[in-house]
Parts: C-alpha cells; sequence; structure tokens
C-alpha cells in the first residue's frame, strides 16, 4: 500500500497540465507499472498461490505494518487513484464511486505521460455501467463488455 500510495501522491502532486504521450522518446524508458487490488486478503491467503507469491512476494518488498485511512472499499480504491483521503476527494461510502474527479486520477496522468492503461475486474461501486470509465485505453470491469479506445 505505501508504494500505491507514494505512486498516486506523485501523480496527484503534478502540475494540472500532464505531459503529451510524443514528450517521451524511447530513449526516454520508463518502467511498466502493475497496480493489484485485492478485497478481503487475510494473512496466509497467498500460501495456495505458489507463483503469485514467487513474482509478488519472495521477490519483492514486505511491509510489516499498514495503515489504511479508509477501510471501505470504493473509498480506498478512490485514495489510491487520486492519493487524497476520502474528504478530499468525495468517495465516502461504496455507493459513492460516481463522485470521482476522473480528471485527477492516477490512470488520467499515466496515460498522458504516454502510458498505455487498462483495468481488469472491479471498478468502483456505486459506478453506473451505462458510463466508461475515463483514461483507460481498455478494461473489463464487472457489469460491462470489454471495451477499447
Amino acid at each position: 500500500m505505501s508504494v500505491l500510495t507514494a505512486l498516486t501522491t506523485a501523480a496527484a502532486a503534478c502540475d494540472a497540465t500532464p505531459p503529451r504521450r510524443d514528450d517521451f522518446t524511447s530513449s526516454n524508458r520508463r518502467p511498466n507499472i502493475l497496480v493489484i487490488v485485492t478485497d478481503d486478503q487475510r494473512v496466509g491467503t497467498l500460501r495456495t498461490m505458489l507463483e503469485t507469491r514467487e513474482w509478488m512476494v519472495d521477490g519483492g518488498t514486505s511491509y510489516t505494518n499498514a495503515f489504511v485511512t479508509t477501510p471501505l472499499c470504493c473509498p480506498a480504491r478512490a485514495s489510491i487513484m487520486t492519493g487524497r483521503f476520502a474528504h478530499n476527494h468525495g468517495v465516502k461510502t461504496n455507493e459513492d464511486g460516481h463522485l470521482i474527479d476522473e480528471h485527477t486520477t492516477l490512470q488520467r496522468y499515466l496515460q498522458a505521460g504516454g502510458y498505455r492503461t487498462g483495468l481488469i475486474g472491479k471498478f468502483l461501486s456505486g459506478w453506473k455501467l451505462t458510463k466508461d470509465p475515463a483514461y483507460f485505453d481498455e478494461w473489463r470491469i464487472m457489469g460491462l463488455e470489454k471495451r477499447s479506445r
């Protein structure tokens, strides 16, 4: 969670005019970024996912302490996407997903910076399934067919 918070905080702190896709050249290589969010993950649940553990846990960093400002699904996801506390991004309950300001999200800054963005799985509770999530090049979210821009 600390890495995700740092990434989203850095993105949210960028000025209002993010870089354009063509600001980057092939000589200016950027890392791939993968954000995985799981709900209700308890200690020991990764023991059955050996390849996942090898790839992410054993080869990564473990944090012995973690802190959550809003332990609800939708507000927590909105905080990851914006780098803000719930009282600042407005998504305070699991039904408030439609209140997120998509212009201030990590996916917006990444896409504007030349990254190809995607979303698979759950987006935000309370999101109108008739509205495509902004700033994702491709997505497949619960309730919506796969689309791409």
